[in-house]
């Protein structure tokens, strides 16, 4: 009895009486020997976790149901009313426009080459007559000394002068009368070669005396020039240079020049040479003429010159001895 009992097992656990389907494949095994399959983490609270929940995580109970009121402040607002429509605008200008929704492109118009109808854009304006470009204003000095009238108009006429500016406090001489104001304003010699005669004597002149404030121009030896330079920071005296910059620089667009005449033939002994200082320290342009034609030399400032910090020319340069 127990013979057969122990055959029947060995039957029931032969492989060939074990159903296929029912039949378990056997687990894998890695090659370390263990099971590499991570298991997972229990998952932790996040109900206190400061990182935002996924669509997965469960959401701690709302208590929104106990929160939620309807606010008393926000009511229903009504509907907003429909505008009606615009009247018609009639308007009629009584000036054509020149360019109107009923003239031809001129990107479309037959002729390539046609030119494009004058705009309002492209209307040239007087002031942009001051735009064109012109010459750095030039100013030429010279002095008449003992020349004939005649021969200094005729010099003044290879330069392109157009304005003699008299620089003389006493535009009057005995040594050249023909030089003198009378004679000067009422030339036609000086008209028919459109060239007008001013006198700025009155600010621009020399023979300055007493004047304050000398002590600064302490390189400066000769008293009438030392005079001069005081006087150079005075309010006459820039009246009288702005309104030869103004002359200059109008002329300057027309491509003419203007002239300081004074009585010195030589300019380094005449207070000219300051007053083309002072326009070299303003960035213009100024040459001494000769008594030949076309002979110019070109001005620099002098070298016990400087030009200070409250933009006056000062006279206070030490000088270089040899």
């Amino acid at each position: 009895m127990v013979y057969k009992i122990k055959k029947r097992r060995r039957r029931s656990s032969s492989p060939e009486s074990i159903d296929p389907k029912r039949r378990v494949p056997p687990r894998k095994r890695s090659r370390l020997g263990y099971n590499s399959r991570k298991r997972r983490s229990p998952s932790p609270d996040l109900t206190d976790s400061p990182h935002p929940r996924s669509e997965h995580s469960p959401a701690p109970p709302s208590n929104r149901s106990e929160i939620a009121q309807v606010s008393p402040v926000i009511k229903g607002e009504p509907d907003s009313p429909i505008l009606e429509a615009f009247p018609e605008l009639k308007i009629r200008s009584p000036v054509k426009s020149q360019l109107s929704l009923d003239s031809i492109n001129p990107f479309e118009s037959p002729d390539p080459d046609s030119p494009m109808p004058q705009s309002e854009s492209s209307i040239k304006l007087d002031s942009d007559a001051d735009l064109t470009p012109f010459h750095t204003p030039e100013v030429l000095c010279i002095g008449h000394s003992t020349l004939p009238f005649r021969g200094l108009v005729q010099l003044l006429k290879l330069m392109d002068v157009s304005h003699i500016v008299d620089v003389r406090s006493r535009p009057v001489s005995t040594v050249s009368p023909q030089f003198n104001f009378a004679k000067l304003t009422s030339s036609r010699h000086l008209m028919t070669s459109n060239i007008q005669y001013l006198w700025l004597g009155k600010s621009l002149g020399g023979r300055r005396e007493n004047m304050d404030g000398v002590l600064r121009h302490t390189e400066m030896l000769v008293p009438d020039l030392k005079n001069y330079a005081a006087y150079m920071t005075t309010p006459a005296f820039k009246a009288g240079l702005a309104e030869l910059k103004k002359l200059a620089t109008e002329q300057a667009k027309k491509g003419k020049r203007i002239v300081l005449m004074c009585e010195e033939a030589v300019h380094w002994r005449c207070h000219r040479r300051m007053i083309a200082d002072r326009l070299v320290a303003d960035k213009y342009i100024v040459k001494h003429m000769g008594l030949r034609a076309k002979e110019c030399v070109e001005h620099v400032m002098w070298n016990i010159a400087r030009l200070a910090l409250d933009n006056e020319v000062v006279y206070d340069v030490a000088r270089l001895v040899n």
